[in-house]
C-alpha cells in the first residue's frame, strides 16, 4: 500500500474565507485516518510545505464534537473569530458535557455517602447491642456481689 499523505486523504476538506489571507482547514472526525486526529497522528507536523502560503497559528478542539476546526493566517497576530452561532453552539456542546460530568460526579458522592451512612448504622447497631450486653453483664456482677457476704470480714469481727 503506498503512503498516502495526511491533507490528500479524502476525510479532509478545506474551506476558504472570502479574505485572501485566512484559510480554514475543517477536519471531518466521523471519518479520521485509523481512528486518530491531526494532533495524535502529528502533533508538531508542519504543514507549511503543503500550503505554503499560510502558517498554523490555532487549533481549536472542542472535546467529542464530530468537528473540529483549524485556523490559518498569513499574519502573525490574526486570528480569525467563529461566527456567533457556532460559538453558541460549541459553548452548548461543553456545557452539556461539563453538566453530565457534574450529574455523574453528584450521583457518585451521593452514592458514596449512602454507603458510608449505611455503614454507620449498622456500626450504630452494633454498638448498641455491646452496650445492652455489658449493662446486663454490669447487673448480674452487682446482684452477685450484693449476694455475696464477705467471710473474712465475719471471722475477724468475732475473733477480736
Amino acid at each position: 500500500m503506498e503512503d498516502m499523505d495526511l491533507f490528500s486523504a479524502p476525510h479532509w476538506s478545506t474551506h476558504f474565507f472570502n479574505e485572501p489571507e485566512c484559510r480554514l482547514l475543517q477536519t471531518d472526525l466521523n471519518h479520521p485516518v485509523g481512528g486518530y486526529s491531526l494532533d495524535q497522528l502529528a502533533p508538531n507536523y508542519d504543514i507549511s510545505h503543503h500550503f505554503p502560503q499560510i502558517k498554523r497559528e490555532n487549533h481549536i478542539s472542542f472535546g467529542d464534537q464530530d468537528n473540529v476546526s483549524l485556523y490559518f493566517s498569513d499574519r502573525k497576530d490574526d486570528f480569525i473569530k467563529l461566527e456567533e452561532g457556532e460559538r453558541k453552539k460549541m459553548r452548548r456542546e461543553r456545557n452539556k458535557v461539563a453538566a453530565s460530568k457534574c450529574r455523574n460526579k453528584r450521583k457518585e458522592h451521593i452514592k458514596c455517602l449512602m454507603k458510608e451512612s449505611d455503614d454507620m448504622e449498622n456500626k450504630n447497631v452494633d454498638l448498641q447491642t455491646e452496650i445492652s450486653s455489658l449493662q446486663a453483664e454490669i447487673r448480674e456482677l452487682e446482684c452477685i456481689l450484693d449476694s455475696h457476704t464477705c467471710i473474712m470480714k465475719s471471722k475477724t469481727k468475732r475473733g477480736e
